[in-house]
């Protein structure tokens, strides 16, 4: 019985204790300057995943296009088969 009450004290007390932990690395500002700053570094991160993305589309077609041509490719090595069995002679 105290082995439950000692758990369940315990737990209230991480209960409590995490709810009054500060949030880092999250905070409110109505500070112009910083906004324009979050807003200035968001605009060069979008670029930078344009200007990658528009990149790897390119490289993506160009995979896309030796998957089909090396799908045909296997495609017809398995189309081709060995030399005909030769027929059973009659006797």
């Amino acid at each position: 019985m105290k082995r439950i009450l000692l758990v369940l004290l315990l737990a209230a007390c991480g209960t409590a204790m995490a709810q009054n932990a500060p949030l880092q690395g999250i905070s409110e500002s109505t500070d112009p300057d910083k906004v324009r700053d979050v807003e200035r570094r968001a605009d060069e991160i979008r670029a930078r995943q344009q200007a990658a993305s528009s990149g790897a589309s390119d490289t993506a077609a160009g995979a896309a296009s030796a998957t089909k041509r090396d799908a045909k490719r296997s495609k017809h090595k398995k189309m081709k088969r060995g030399p005909a069995p030769e027929p059973k002679a009659e006797k």
